[in-house]
């Protein structure tokens, strides 16, 4: 939204249920799950053909919603996918999206800033406990985790996966290891999965990734360069 505001670009914000949850931001308009089909009809009254997803949304489930019409007839195309990973879920959403002519743009073109670079890890302090052999073989394991289209996120304690991301998140993830906390040296690796479309739910960390990492006693993080969003940097 800043940057769309420096650069003097028209934009709207369409709100997705209750999720949408920016201080002192309104959004444009509100969509509700029973009328989720109308945004097309939105998108066209303004002219719109570009379209940034961002921002997480809780799937409700499918028999707590009460559908219109429009509504009924797109979740029929995506009923099959609902319950399975995200992955194959946004895949066919964009291309709902892209049929239409609406394309979905790569929010790193408006959040430069916000994009996370090996110019700024701190590798040269956790050497003693984390060398880059031993970066790139977790990497590589939540890489592989990540391929099955359950989650982005692993925590490893002393070499080994001890948990998983599952639908309820990494800050649900990272809170759960409490009660596994008996590890010498421990990290939260989350990565963007192999397969995923770059564009949508990149991997996102920020202070209150830290917060509840620190609560919990999680020694470091490996996150992936230049796809990887950090909510408030300077912070």
């Amino acid at each position: 939204i800043k940057n769309c505001r420096k650069k003097k670009i028209k934009f709207y914000i369409i709100s997705i249920g209750d999720d949408f949850n920016l201080n002192n931001i309104k959004p444009d308009i509100k969509i509700n799950y029973n009328n989720l089909g109308n945004i097309f009809d939105y998108l066209k009254k303004k002219n719109i053909n570009q379209v940034v997803l961002l921002g997480s949304i809780k799937k409700k489930p499918l028999l707590k919603i009460r559908p219109n019409l429009i509504t009924f007839i797109y979740l029929l195309k995506i009923i099959f996918l609902y319950k399975r990973g995200d992955g194959q879920l946004i895949d066919k959403i964009i291309n709902i999206f892209e049929r239409k002519n609406i394309n979905i743009l790569d929010p790193r073109i408006f959040l430069k800033d916000n994009l996370c670079s090996n110019k700024f890890n701190n590798i040269t302090k956790s050497k003693k406990v984390l060398n880059i052999r031993k970066i790139k073989e977790y990497f590589n394991m939540a890489k592989n985790f990540g391929s099955s289209d359950r989650g982005q996120a692993i925590i490893i304690g002393d070499g080994k996966i001890v948990l998983e991301e599952d639908f309820k998140g990494t800050d649900y993830l990272i809170k759960s290891f409490k009660f596994y906390n008996k590890y010498k040296f421990s990290c939260l690796v989350k990565v963007s999965k192999p397969q995923q479309d770059i564009r949508v739910d990149l991997p996102t960390i920020g202070p209150k990734t830290i917060e509840n990492m620190v609560l919990v006693g999680i020694n470091a993080i490996i996150v992936e360069h230049k796809k990887t969003f950090i909510e408030s940097p300077e912070t």
